[in-house]
């Protein structure tokens, strides 16, 4: 993996009223490459969490009809109860 320079932290671009120099704080925090990484490892986020909710209504899809009579079991004990 090859070294990521950044890039000058401060990038003074114009001075305000009080002869301050204004930074361009989108080009202080990260460069562009790292900005690249960052939105790769949120691609990856991402698409992991679509497979786990995928896994998980492919599992309930099966799973739904045993839970149902344990739901509706429950449901008729409680009424009788009280």
């Amino acid at each position: 993996m090859k070294k990521i320079r950044k890039k000058k932290t401060f990038e003074m671009e114009k001075l305000d009223k009080n002869g301050n120099a204004k930074i361009n704080a989108e080009k202080a925090l990260e460069s562009d490459e790292e900005k690249k990484y960052r939105f790769l490892s949120l691609y990856i986020i991402y698409f992991t969490l679509f497979l786990q909710s995928l896994g998980l209504a492919i599992a309930m899809t099966g799973v739904w009809p045993y839970v149902s009579k344990v739901i509706n079991f429950e449901f008729r004990t409680l009424r009788t109860l009280s």
